[in-house]
């Protein structure tokens, strides 16, 4: 499964393998920050007020042993391999109890690759922390289903670490510590997973502690694209919070969260470009209803729900110029912020097989399920190939004037998106 979930991705967005660019902060931050700083400083620095390990690690590793002309080829392709193994989880043992039929685990797991507008998160190290998202899901439904499952301790040491390493690598970890925390507390899972949990909440707590006490600005390479109040709200001004709206959040949750998962791309644009969003967002919500009145794991389901209002209230919290941004626009012409929404597009579809699967062996409500779930697989496959063209730099060309630089030089270089570059001192 690995592999078919890897090829899907690659087929998405086939450039980031065979014709591989920097994309944005893997050039202004991680590649800059591992030719600039020492390896230890530049592993231990926070962007944007939060840590982001494994990137540094990967960044300062390969610009480290001067493998500049394969760095971008490196960077993609680890991140593909990570993205596949995280998506491929979803068809293994773990999820029997939630999926129990095989072919439904796998339908589910080819729609994650395969489906969804995100496509800056695809194949490139900025973005990672996407799919690093997937762990805290993963886990959530280890502990709930599996509560007395122990592992060797070789295997819980080697989980630790690699828990650890991927919560400290991402921010999306944030939404996941109220299930964790009850878990820890009030349940009695097996000791091996309460080591788990510790490590996660661990993590999760270093990175609220850089969040709070190290500054949020933007790299100081980054091209300015936003309005006034935009850049005010990047700067946690309290004029532009006070300026996201109840109204404006549920535009957000009906554009993104609701109707983006729930209604073909065409049906959406056209309602949504006549201003009458809000009626098909209030269908997209009658159709989770559906899901709900119908699932055998309504408790799950609920959790799983409230997973997706934390992830809408962390962002409201952490990033409101996703709120202003999104709310000023009509359709979905531009595809900013959809990287902010990935988990939420993975647990509806998460629901909507556990609730399929459990219609499939009642046949009740098998009809009005697989309707709903037929019309989320077309919204999800419309975007399957990656809309985002990058241009051709050529990079070997750059890697060589980067070999070449010397020192006291400065050297600056375009990247993608149009109208990035970033700025190298030897």
């Amino acid at each position: 499964m690995i592999v078919i979930v890897f090829f899907l991705l690659v087929a998405r967005s086939p450039e980031k393998v065979f014709q591989p660019q920097l994309w944005a902060e893997d050039g202004t931050v991680f590649f800059t920050d591992a030719y600039e700083l020492p390896f230890w400083s530049n592993l231990t620095k926070p962007n944007l007020g939060y840590l982001q390990v494994f990137q540094r690690l990967l960044a300062g590793v390969t610009v480290g042993f001067r493998m500049y002309k394969w760095t971008p080829f490196v960077w993609n392709f680890t991140v593909l391999a990570i993205a596949s193994a995280l998506i491929a989880i979803f068809q293994t043992r773990l999820y029997e109890t939630l999926l129990p039929n095989q072919y439904l685990r796998a339908v589910f797991t080819c729609l994650v690759a395969a489906g969804g507008s995100f496509p800056e998160i695809l194949g490139n190290l900025t973005n990672v922390h996407s799919y690093f998202a997937l762990l805290g899901l993963h886990m959530m439904v280890y502990f709930y289903f599996w509560p007395k499952h122990i592992f060797a301790k070789t295997t819980t040491v080697f989980l630790v670490m690699l828990i650890f390493l991927i919560v400290v690598s991402s921010p999306y970890s944030f939404v996941f510590v109220p299930f964790f925390l009850v878990i820890f507390l009030v349940k009695k899972n097996a000791p091996n997973q309460r080591w788990l949990l510790g490590f996660f909440l661990f993590g999760v707590f270093l990175q609220v502690l850089n969040y709070l006490f190290t500054t949020q600005m933007w790299n100081h390479q980054t091209p300015i694209f936003a309005s006034n109040i935009i850049a005010l709200a990047e700067a946690h001004d309290p004029q532009a919070i006070q300026a996201i709206q109840p109204t404006t959040i549920w535009q957000v949750i009906e554009k993104r969260a609701l109707i983006q998962n729930f209604i073909p791309y065409p049906f959406a644009n056209f309602m949504l470009l006549h201003h009458i969003s809000w009626l098909l967002g209030l269908v997209a919500l009658s159709m989770c209803g559906v899901y709900w009145f119908y699932s055998k794991h309504r408790q799950f389901i609920n959790i799983l729900g409230l997973l997706v209002l934390a992830n809408i209230g962390v962002l409201l919290f952490a990033r409101p110029t996703v709120f202003l941004n999104i709310a000023s626009t009509t359709g979905f012409e531009t595809f900013f912020a959809g990287r902010y929404f990935f988990i939420s597009y993975v647990i509806f579809l998460l629901i909507a097989c556990s609730v399929l699967n459990d219609c499939m062996r009642t046949y009740r409500g098998k009809w009005e399920v697989g309707s709903i779930f037929f019309l989320q697989i077309l919204a999800s496959l419309f975007f399957f190939k990656n809309p985002i063209l990058l241009n051709d730099f050529h990079w070997d060309r750059e890697a060589l004037q980067i070999s070449q630089l010397h020192k006291n030089q400065t050297l600056h270089l375009p990247i993608n998106p149009t109208g990035w570059q970033m700025e190298l001192v030897r």
